[in-house]
């Protein structure tokens, strides 16, 4: 979805997202402190009631389970190796639950480790690290791309130069 199918699919219309995803996993049995997205793949039946719930309670959109599921964040599991297919699993996941009836977003947060803004090297990182994110999320099929609850401004600014880069 472009920006102009993105324009006109909102144009005078509430559009509903879903809710709370890694509170309610918990509750599906998710432990405290695992990778969320490791735990997801190993337990696909939790993501796709929730999501179905969503969508069966309105939602026009979902956020794919990518949270973390960037290179940096996933070092601290030893699964920095994994962004490309954890990303595209997950948002295929997120597919199989709601089907073509609405939109699946690939989520991109923190990675945890924000830049200075004088440390050109430390924004450079954080911008490979979100286009690789990025890319992965596409390619698995994304319709949309999601920045939420970032540490800083330049964090976020590195994603969505991440993302405009593609």
């Amino acid at each position: 979805m472009n920006r102009k199918e993105f324009e006109i699919w909102t144009r005078n219309h509430i559009r509903l997202m879903d809710g709370a995803t890694g509170s309610n996993l918990m509750k599906a049995g998710m432990p405290r402190g695992v990778c969320t997205e490791q735990w997801v793949l190993n337990h696909p039946d939790a993501l796709l009631s929730l999501q179905r719930a969503y969508q069966a309670a309105g939602s026009d959109m979902v956020y794919a389970p990518t949270f973390c599921a960037n290179r940096i964040a996933l070092a601290s599991s030893s699964l920095e190796g994994e962004v490309c297919r954890m990303n595209r699993e997950l948002v295929a996941l997120s597919k199989q639950a709601v089907g073509s009836g609405i939109l699946v977003a690939g989520d991109m947060t923190t990675t945890g480790k924000p830049a200075d803004p004088e440390d050109s090297e430390g924004y450079q990182a954080l911008f490979d690290t979100y286009r690789e994110q990025a890319q992965a999320l596409i390619d698995g099929g994304a319709d949309l791309l999601g920045v939420e609850t970032m540490m800083g401004v330049n964090e976020c600014i590195a994603a969505i130069e991440a993302i405009r880069s593609l």
